[in-house]
């Protein structure tokens, strides 16, 4: 007697399956890849407005710094006159050291020096960041009072940021 074996089925995947499959895998590659790319595009974003708000900050703290140490309006040397606008702040803190900061539009940048002319410019900003502008306002005497304000306010990457120190 001849045993006869049922005939195996095909139990393989057909061509038209493979390319369904292929294509199916290709389009979910894509979308994820498409994702990935938004989410770094959004991740540089936020740290250059973080790295640039760090930059506000660190020049307000030395801007607020400088003032601080300034005991009386006598020794503000520049700008020196109610509501005018300059780029340049000068003044002499009341350890006596004279402090400089200004805007250098060529280098895009914020520098500060202690000491006078003899002293170097350190520059206050990274070459990570572009400053657009940097100015300083004194306002006179508010009301009977011998209370003066000096507002500063400075761009960079954008953003802006803002300071009001009142002196006697």
């Amino acid at each position: 007697m001849i045993k006869t074996f049922p005939k195996k089925k095909d139990s393989g995947f057909f061509l038209i399956e493979i390319i369904v499959y292929i294509a199916l895998f290709s389009i979910l590659m894509t979308g994820l890849f498409i994702a990935s790319q938004s989410i770094l595009q959004n991740s540089n974003l936020n740290t250059g407005k973080i790295i640039a708000q760090d930059e506000i900050n660190f020049v307000m703290q030395k801007i607020n710094w400088t003032l601080s140490g300034t005991s009386s309006i006598a020794r503000l040397i520049t700008p020196n006159v109610t509501n005018q606008y300059t780029n340049i702040l000068s003044l002499k803190r009341s350890d006596g050291i004279q402090v400089d900061i200004r805007y250098v539009e060529a280098s895009s940048s914020i520098e500060m020096r202690e000491g006078g002319e003899m002293a170097e410019y350190i520059p206050l900003t990274s070459q990570n960041v572009s400053v657009t502008n940097l100015s300083f306002q004194y306002s006179s005497s508010i009301g009977s009072t011998n209370v003066y304000s000096i507002s500063a306010s400075t761009t960079i990457d954008g953003m802006n940021g803002s300071l009001t120190t009142y002196v006697q």
